[in-house]
């Protein structure tokens, strides 16, 4: 067996010891890389990705749709038509059937869908009742001389303008939807016949 000298044997452990430190040292780095990956990993993982999601459920809560909330109807646009009658002998848009019985009494013709009243020197009122038993169509007819039909402008007013037909025949319909409904005149003249329709629907 060989045996080295106190001065090999000191040379031969200062490179056994400067080989650990390189090894060591090379493990120290890989590990430390590794750390910095995970550690940078962890960050990830438990701060940045909840971040995310809690920014995520911010942006939800901020774009995601509250619950209706009725808001009051807003005024006519300026410069909108405006209807110049809002009601016909009285009944207007929406009245329950009581409501109109109280004002008309009872009519001569009704059933589920709507009611029938024969008023005095021609006129007469036809209504349409919908499923709430609400009123959805008001016609109001004048039929013969005696009948006391309003005039065009009376139901328009001054702005609307018509042309008269074929034997002063008069047809004309305005939808006024800020209000809601939309507004007909129908006028034929045949003499002693003439007779003159208003009408008034509600618009869906």
């Amino acid at each position: 067996m060989c045996r080295l000298t106190p001065a090999r044997r000191s040379a031969a452990l200062k490179n056994t010891r400067r080989y650990w430190f390189q090894v060591m040292k090379i493990l120290f780095n890989i590990v430390s890389q590794k750390a910095a990956r995970l550690a940078v990993l962890f960050a990830f993982v438990v701060v940045l990705v909840p971040a995310a999601f809690a920014q995520a459920h911010e942006d939800q809560q901020v774009t995601e749709p509250v619950a209706a909330v009725e808001k009051p109807k807003t005024p006519a646009v300026p410069g909108a038509l405006v209807p110049a009658v809002n009601d016909l002998k009285g009944i207007s848009l929406g009245m329950t059937a009581n409501e109109v019985k109280k004002t008309l009494g009872d009519p001569d013709t009704a059933d589920a869908t709507g009611m029938y009243f024969e008023l005095k020197n021609g006129e007469s009122l036809q209504l349409r009742l919908n499923a709430e038993k609400k009123v959805s169509m008001i016609a109001a007819m004048y039929t013969g001389k005696n009948a006391k039909a309003p005039e065009f402008t009376a139901v328009f007013g001054p702005d609307v303008k018509i042309e008269p037909g074929e034997n002063g025949r008069l047809y004309k319909l305005v939808r006024y939807p800020a209000s809601g409904y939309w507004v007909a005149y129908s006028r034929i003249n045949s003499g002693d016949s003439a007779m003159t329709t208003v009408t008034m629907t509600k618009m869906n």
